[in-house]
């Protein structure tokens, strides 16, 4: 009995055990999958910087923007006092 169930065992790890072509084809199949891993970490890497980029650039055009507009409202703010000057110049000489 302790014979028999030796036996089933080996041919149990026999027939569970792949082929050499097999595990060249997991191993081909693994490497495979290792490479994309690798691809898709440097293709994330890449589209992290871009965006971290675009950010620093967006935020770079907000700062413009904003100064821009301070200095429209200073221009405005001077317009309407030489405007008003103008007006006290023109009361003055009537």
């Amino acid at each position: 009995m302790k014979l028999l169930k030796i036996i089933f065992i080996s041919l149990a790890a026999n027939v569970a055990m792949p082929t050499y072509a097999e595990e060249q084809d997991i191993i081909y199949q693994l490497n495979q999958l290792e490479d994309d891993v690798y691809r898709l970490q440097s293709e994330y890497v890449t589209a992290s910087d871009l965006l971290y980029k675009d950010r620093k650039k967006q935020n770079t055009r907000s700062m413009e923007i904003e100064d821009l507009k301070d200095k429209i409202r200073i221009l405005h703010f001077k317009y309407k006092n030489l405007e008003k000057k103008l007006q006290e110049l023109e009361a003055k000489n009537n």
